[in-house]
């Protein structure tokens, strides 16, 4: 069987355990009027993973490529 998917392997054939505790990890948020999902490393920093955008601009941006660390401010 052939399978077409833009998902990483990982997420294809992980185990249901797997797929669930990474999703944990991982969370949207508004940086500057834009959707990033973000992957949680610290309790204040996050890697960024995926860009959300209809604006091609957006992507040419070096501040919202994917694999940046994010320091986030503490919440009050």
């Amino acid at each position: 069987m052939i399978l077409y998917t833009v998902m990483p392997d990982q997420a294809v054939l992980a185990e249901d355990d797997e797929i669930e505790e990474h999703a944990k990890k991982q969370r949207y948020i508004d940086m500057n009027g834009r959707w990033v999902l973000v992957e949680t490393i610290s309790e204040d920093k996050c890697k960024m993973v995926r860009l959300i955008s209809s604006d091609p601009q957006d992507y040419l941006d070096t501040r919202l490529q994917p694999g940046n660390i994010i320091t986030m401010k503490p919440q009050i």
